[in-house]
């Protein structure tokens, strides 16, 4: 009886020291892929930060690049001038609206209150992006002539290149139509008079201006045919005046 005992009791001791083994297998397992893996982690890692580093510099100094170049252009005198003019009437159509500085840059949502502030002023360059947001807020109803005017005192060489493809052509010529109209409209009078009062006042009207124009063209020599000294006669010509 014993000895059954006996050997009863040995199989359930090793079953019990059996799972023993694959636990220790367990925790030798990972150990090996992690001493192989760790100098590559560590490689990439490394690298990883190396190009995170060369991409916050790259940004930096691009930032920084614009901001000289802006304020290159904005150092040269006539530049300072125009910026100044710009200022001044961006400032009136502001007051016009009766908005405030805080109100326009809570509307442009600018994060920096004095950026208005400094171009009102003079000392700050517009971007372009601030010019669409501003012909948006405050130029609604004829954004494009805001849009082409501003950009021409801020963008020079933007407005260069509009130029020349004569994209601003239409606009000014819109411009300059609505400010003709803007003379009537400005005299309550006009709308008071007779049908032929008002005639007689147009037949006036454009006269002047055909004298008007004729005038102005004549010194910015503008339609005038060729004079007889600006063209230098042939000399087929000469021997026929010679011959008569």
């Amino acid at each position: 009886m014993t000895e059954r005992k006996k050997r009863k009791t040995t199989p359930t001791s090793k079953g019990r020291s059996n799972p023993k083994r694959p636990d220790r297998a367990s925790d030798e397992a990972p150990s090996t892929p992690r001493g192989h893996d760790s100098p590559l982690s560590s490689f990439i890692d490394s690298i990883s930060g190396i190009t995170t580093d060369l991409t916050s510099t790259a940004l930096k100094i691009a930032s920084r690049t614009r901001e000289t170049a802006a304020r290159a252009v904005a150092r040269t005198p006539e530049q300072l001038r125009m910026m100044a003019a710009a200022g001044e009437s961006l400032r009136d159509m502001r007051e016009v609206a009766g908005m405030t500085v805080i109100e326009v840059s809570d509307a442009l949502n600018l994060r920096d209150k004095s950026i208005l502030e400094a171009v009102e002023d003079g000392r700050e360059v517009l971007s372009f992006e601030l010019i669409l947001r501003l012909a948006s807020l405050v130029a609604r109803n004829d954004p494009l002539p805001f849009v082409l005017r501003y950009t021409r005192t801020y963008h020079p060489r933007l407005w260069q290149v509009l130029h020349d493809l004569k994209i601003d052509q239409l606009p000014i010529q819109f411009e300059r139509e609505r400010n003709f109209i803007n003379i009537y409209r400005r005299h309550d009078t006009a709308r008071k008079l007779s049908d032929a009062g008002f005639q007689r006042v147009l037949q006036f009207t454009q006269d002047a201006f055909d004298m008007a124009i004729h005038f102005v063209a004549e010194q910015e020599r503008i339609g005038e045919p060729p004079t007889e000294q600006d063209e230098e006669p042939k000399p087929g010509a000469r021997r026929v005046k010679r011959r008569s």
